[in-house]
């Protein structure tokens, strides 16, 4: 199996939007029945910082997180990786490169949300140091503070 080649914000919408589509059944709560998936993968190609998993020129692993400049907040919106592509620690190693760019960027906290019942996913942050913030309803808030520079 060819290497994840890493690339950050190169993704068409249409590539996003394929990608999507090919990881719906790996989330816990079908994607495609809590958005409309093209306008999504429209908006994180105009508007969120991606860091992209590409293997034989197919996006396989995709990280996308929104900064706001005046607050110094990033929100993840997506972390998603191609069942083919799970299990050898791609999604681990697109997270911490989204944090890296985020802290770069001047984040003092990172945020993403998760369903309550998908303990892979809260182990899988846990690990990546993100801790409960809050919950409504079936979705809890995790945050990561993040390092600050003097």
């Amino acid at each position: 199996m060819q290497r994840m080649i890493i690339r950050q914000n190169s993704a068409t919408a249409e590539d996003i939007a394929s990608h999507l589509r090919a990881c719906d059944d790996e989330f816990v709560r079908s994607l495609e029945h809590r958005v409309e998936i093209a306008a999504y993968a429209d908006k994180i190609a105009r508007l969120a910082h991606c860091i992209e998993g590409w293997r034989d020129e197919h996006l396989v692993g995709l990280v996308a997180a929104y900064f706001n400049v005046q607050t110094r907040i990033a929100f993840i919106t997506n972390v998603s990786v191609l069942a083919e592509a799970q299990g050898v620690g791609s999604g681990g190693i697109l997270l911490e490169q989204c944090i890296a760019k985020m802290q770069i960027l001047g984040a003092i906290e990172i945020r993403l949300e998760v369903e309550e019942s998908n303990q892979v996913a809260r182990c899988f942050y846990q690990k990546h140091a993100f801790i409960q913030s809050g919950i409504s309803g079936n979705i809890l808030q995790m945050i990561r503070h993040c390092e600050t520079r003097t």
